[in-house]
């Protein structure tokens, strides 16, 4: 694996785009930068994971822990992690990461550009037999698709999420609707199945 410097430097030769797509070295870690007409993001290179979204009307719309910078094989807490192929502990290995397997792993950029007011890339990686992309859209919204393809001839059973932590203002105003009648775990009460 060649180093997060000389990564960013052949992403940037490749893909680079003045003003538009770019890469850094900070801290250590690999970024790749998004700016689209109304907005821009910070993807990490370590779990493709979107840290910053940047509305240009709203400011700052994800949350990411300062308690939580970028190391390599350690999860970031904040932003947008990919969950997957499980989601939460395993379900049968206690041992094993949360979320799954791709959240520590270097992602590789296989596309960018930009095109109709939108700064675009497109992330991969193989893990468990399959492969992971992660397609990223940045304009007046952001836009990410998560596809899975399996490479193998056989049933790949996975849960997958996209985790996104918000930024609020006051979580204490926050309020959740449209879910009456559903049933949720709620992790503040020991996982405790309770209905909405």
């Amino acid at each position: 694996m060649p180093s997060v410097e000389t990564l960013c430097q052949g992403y940037g030769a490749r893909f680079g785009l003045a003003g538009r797509v770019g890469f850094e070295v900070r801290d250590g870690a690999a970024f790749l930068h998004l700016k689209g007409d109304g907005g821009e993001a910070a993807v990490s290179l370590q779990g493709a994971q979107v840290l910053s979204w940047r509305h240009g009307k709203f400011g700052e719309m994800l949350w990411w822990s300062s308690l939580s910078p970028v190391r390599p094989a350690l999860p970031i807490r904040g932003g947008i992690p990919i969950c997957w192929p499980w989601f939460g502990p395993h379900p049968t290995e206690a041992a094993w990461p949360q979320h799954g397997l791709v959240r520590t792993e270097i992602w590789e950029v296989v596309e960018a550009g930009f095109l109709e007011g939108e700064a675009r890339a497109a992330l991969e990686t193989q893990s468990a037999g399959a492969l992971l992309r992660l397609d990223v859209a940045v304009g007046e919204t952001l836009s990410l698709t998560l596809t899975t393809e399996p490479l193998e001839d056989q049933p790949l059973p996975l849960t997958e999420a996209l985790h996104t932590y918000f930024a609020v203002g006051d979580v204490g105003q926050v309020r959740v609707v449209g879910l009456d009648g559903y049933w949720y775990r709620d992790r503040t009460q020991n996982d405790a199945a309770n209905i909405q």
